[in-house]
């Protein structure tokens, strides 16, 4: 025999279930299957917690479920302070994770873009060019293309008899231009003060090379550059490499195009002192 109420109080279940919706049921030692005799059902229906008490010839199961009754007899702000904290300092870091992937957005793109022009920059550009490289070489792959090196002529002397706002103006107008004439596939990325570098893909052969040079010069020199009330003329040289299977590594690629952009620009000074 069991005193069942001084069992509760022994055994401090009767102090938890003030906080808590307990029930017990067993009847006759028979387990989870047996009848409820203590608490609702609600209790098992609800349950966060269920344990089973075993005796020599039986058992009992006992669970445990939140008190709604207790929760509507506790101050608002007790009740809901978890959301009230948890809610502010949710949005706080959904915002704070906004702005840090924002920020670094703009880091990346001011690190792989010129910030004159808008180009791409140095860094850009020679990843690009080794990356085409490697794949065409790597896979033997049948496709050409070509390295472009332009060069502004006499631009220190602009900067030096207009002021580096003008060298300014001059070198956004010149990137525009540019661009204009290349395709969406091709790459034109500012590389120094007044050097741009190209990269055509899927380009064949000299002839067509040519052509572009002839429409990018045609680009460059086309009008004059506005400056306060000065007309500042523009005029470039250029050189190219075509890649062909004969390069073994992009330096020499780049090393083709200057050493003939620099016999375009001396064969340039030859015909101006002529």
């Amino acid at each position: 025999m069991i005193d069942f109420d001084s069992l509760l109080i022994d055994s401090g279940l009767e102090t938890y279930a003030h906080n808590y919706s307990v029930g017990i049921r067993g009847l006759n030692s028979s387990g989870s299957e047996g009848a409820q005799f203590y608490g609702s059902q609600e209790s098992f229906d609800n349950s966060f917690v269920s344990e089973t008490v075993h005796f020599p010839h039986g058992s009992w199961q006992i669970s445990a479920s939140e008190n709604e009754d207790l929760l509507k007899n506790q101050p608002w702000y007790r009740v809901n302070s978890p959301r009230i904290v948890g809610y502010p300092v949710l949005i706080f870091l959904c915002v704070a994770f906004v702005i840090i992937y924002r920020l670094y957005c703009a880091a990346n793109e001011k690190a792989l873009h010129d910030e004159l022009t808008g180009l791409p920059n140095r860094r850009y550009f020679m990843y690009s060019l080794q990356h085409h490289f490697d794949s065409v070489s790597e896979k033997d792959l049948e496709e050409n293309f070509a390295v472009m090196n332009i060069d502004l002529d006499k631009f220190k002397s602009i900067n030096d008899t207009f002021g580096h706002a003008a060298g300014d103006k001059v070198l956004i107008a010149c990137a525009e231009r540019i661009s204009s004439v290349l395709r969406s596939s091709d790459l034109v990325a500012r590389v120094g003060g007044d050097e741009f570098l190209i990269i055509l893909y899927r380009i064949s052969n000299t002839e067509d090379i040519d052509v572009i040079s002839i429409e990018l010069q045609k680009a460059i020199r086309q009008t004059p550059v506005i400056y306060e009330e000065h007309l500042i003329n523009i005029n470039a040289s250029i050189g190219y490499a075509l890649y062909d299977g004969h390069y073994e590594t992009i330096d020499h690629l780049l090393k083709r195009a200057d050493q003939r952009m620099y016999a375009e620009k001396n064969r340039q000074q030859i015909d101006t002192l002529n």
